[in-house]
């Protein structure tokens, strides 16, 4: 009895501390395709059909480009819905009590590479330890697959990996010098801030 006691109680292993994720076998599909490949967008369209879903990532951008009602959580905004079917957050957010204890049935965890992050990645790392989903996404790039695949080696989870790109994608052999051609359903992919609100002020100039 005491020796039981003694290892449901150990908490110097880090699975052990989410004893009801660890009471159900999960299955973990990390997605590893390039950038630009609507991983994220597949992942979200399975969580969008299941009976409960879960989105966790560090931002909230794709809350623009989901049309079904959420819960929104993040550090500086909260919108709940009557239905609690699906839930976006950010991952720090996520890490609440109230939250880790939340059963669903399809979860997607964004952006996983930061798990390796030095500052945020204890939050990527609790959210994939304790997310008591029956089926987990992962996406992400592929440098991450080795430590994911430790951690699922220790909670005892089915572990996949999934690197077929599904689309094309087509670089350009030139520079785009002027923004007056792009339409709405053209996309920029911009990794700073400052980039983003220059080429606003360039684009507004044009029309």
């Amino acid at each position: 009895m005491y020796g039981c006691f003694g290892k449901i109680s150990d908490s110097r292993t880090l699975p052990n501390w989410y004893q009801l994720a660890r009471s159900i076998i999960r299955k973990i599909l990390f997605h590893a395709v390039p950038t630009n490949s609507r991983k994220t967008y597949h992942a979200l369209k399975l969580c969008r059909k299941a009976k409960s879903g879960l989105y966790c990532g560090p931002l909230k951008p794709l809350k623009y480009l989901i049309n079904t009602p959420y819960d929104l959580v993040t550090g500086e905004e909260r919108l709940f819905t009557n239905g609690k079917k699906f839930s976006i957050r950010t991952c720090c957010m996520y890490c609440r009590k109230e939250r880790i204890n939340a059963p669903c049935a399809v979860a997607v965890i964004d952006e996983i590479q930061l798990i390796k992050d030095y500052a945020r990645g204890w939050a990527w790392i609790r959210a994939l330890l304790s997310m008591r989903a029956e089926e987990i996404h992962l996406c992400g790039v592929a440098s991450a697959i080795d430590l994911v695949r430790t951690l699922c080696l220790t909670t005892g989870d089915i572990f996949d990996v999934n690197n077929k790109r599904l689309t094309k994608l087509e670089i350009q052999n030139k520079t785009v010098v002027t923004y007056e051609k792009f339409n709405h359903i053209q996309y920029r992919l911009f990794y700073q801030k400052y980039h983003i609100c220059s080429i606003k002020r360039a684009k507004n100039e044009c029309y």
